[in-house]
C-alpha cells in the first residue's frame, strides 16, 4: 500500500471520529463531568487546628493520603499515633481532618467532596508515630512535601507523590518505594534491604546510602553515594545523569549503556567481549554484585568515594 494511500485513511478515520464526536455533544449537551469549579464558591479558612489520636496496639499500616499539604512524620516517645492538621486555606470546601480505622490498617486523610479545588494553603500534618513502631508506612500526596528525619526504623515505606519534594534521614527501612510524578526525593543515612524509585520527572540523590537499587527515569537525574556497597543495582533512563559513588573497595560487574552521551569508570575494569560505542561491560575485582544501567540521553559516571 503506498504512502499516499495510507495518508488517506488516516485522514477518513480522523474526521469521522471528529463527527461522531459532535454528533455526541450534540445529542448530550456536552460533557457534564466535573472539570470547572466556580471561584464563586471558594472561601477562606484561617487558623485551621484539627487533631487526631489512634491506638496503635493492632496496627501494622498507617496510611496517609493527603492533598495540598506538607507532612511530617515525627517519631516520639510515646504508644499511640498523634495526627496534628494545621494552617490556613482558600478552598472550595473546608478541609477536615479524619482518621479511620480498617482492620489492622489506621487512615489518615482528609474530608472532601468528589469535586473539589484548593486555591492556595500553608497547610501542614504532623504525625507523630512511637519509636518502636517497625511496620509500614504508605503516604499518598501531591502539592506538599514531605519529611521524615529521624531514626526510625519499618518494614515497609511506601511514597507516592505528585508536585512534590521528599526528604529522609537517619533511616532503617526493609523495603523502601519511591514513586514521583515531578519532584526531587534527597535522602541521607538511608540502610534498605531493597529500593525501588519510579521518576517521571524529578531528581534523586541518595547519600550514604545501603542497599539494593532498581528504578527507573524518564526525566531528572539520579545521584547515589554509598557508604558500604555490597549490592546489585539496575537502573532504566530516559533523560538525564545517573551518577553513582562507590568504596574503593567496591568489586561489581558494570553494564553500562547510553545511547546519546558519555561513561565513565573510575575504576580499572576488565572489559568483556568485543567493546562496542556507548558502552561499557567488564569485571572490576569480581561479579558477585551487579551494576546494571541504561540511559537513552544523559551520562553514566562511576566514581570512587
Amino acid at each position: 500500500m503506498s504512502i499516499k494511500k495510507i495518508i488517506t485513511y488516516l485522514l477518513v478515520i480522523m474526521l469521522i471520529c471528529y463527527g461522531i464526536g459532535f454528533t455526541i455533544i450534540s445529542l448530550t449537551g456536552g460533557f457534564k463531568g466535573n472539570f470547572n469549579i466556580s471561584y464563586k464558591n471558594k472561601e477562606t479558612y484561617n487558623n485551621l487546628d484539627q487533631e487526631k489520636i489512634e491506638k496503635i496496639d493492632t496496627i501494622s499500616q498507617i496510611s496517609i493520603d493527603i492533598l495540598g499539604c506538607d507532612i511530617n512524620i515525627i517519631p516520639e516517645d510515646r504508644e499511640d499515633v498523634k495526627a496534628h492538621f494545621y494552617g490556613n486555606a482558600t478552598a472550595t470546601f473546608k478541609p477536615e481532618l479524619e482518621t479511620k480505622i480498617n482492620g489492622k490498617e489506621l487512615l489518615i486523610f482528609i474530608k472532601r467532596p468528589k469535586s473539589y479545588s484548593i486555591f492556595n494553603s500553608d497547610l501542614k500534618l504532623d504525625v507523630s508515630v512511637p519509636k518502636n513502631y517497625k511496620e509500614n508506612i504508605d503516604i499518598d500526596s501531591s502539592s506538599g512535601n514531605i519529611k521524615i528525619q529521624n531514626e526510625l526504623t519499618l518494614n515497609n515505606l511506601f511514597i507516592d507523590v505528585s508536585s512534590a519534594n521528599v526528604s529522609l534521614k537517619d533511616l532503617n527501612i526493609k523495603n523502601l518505594k519511591y514513586d514521583s510524578s515531578s519532584g526531587s526525593l534527597i535522602g541521607e543515612s538511608i540502610v534498605t534491604d531493597s529500593t525501588f524509585i519510579d521518576v517521571s520527572s524529578g531528581s534523586v540523590e541518595l547519600n550514604n546510602f545501603t542497599g539494593d537499587l532498581k528504578g527507573d527515569s524518564s526525566s531528572g537525574t539520579i545521584e547515589v553515594d554509598y557508604n558500604i556497597f555490597d549490592n546489585n543495582i539496575e537502573l532504566d533512563t530516559s533523560s538525564g545523569n545517573v551518577n553513582i559513588g562507590l568504596p574503593d573497595d567496591s568489586k561489581f560487574y558494570l553494564d553500562a549503556e547510553c545511547s546519546s552521551g558519555n561513561i565513565e569508570c573510575d575504576f580499572p575494569i576488565v572489559v568483556r567481549g568485543k567493546h562496542e560505542d556507548n558502552t561499557l561491560r567488564g569485571t572490576v575485582g569480581n561479579d558477585k554484585n551487579k551494576i546494571k544501567i541504561d540511559t537513552s540521553s544523559g551520562n553514566i559516571t562511576i566514581l570512587k568515594n
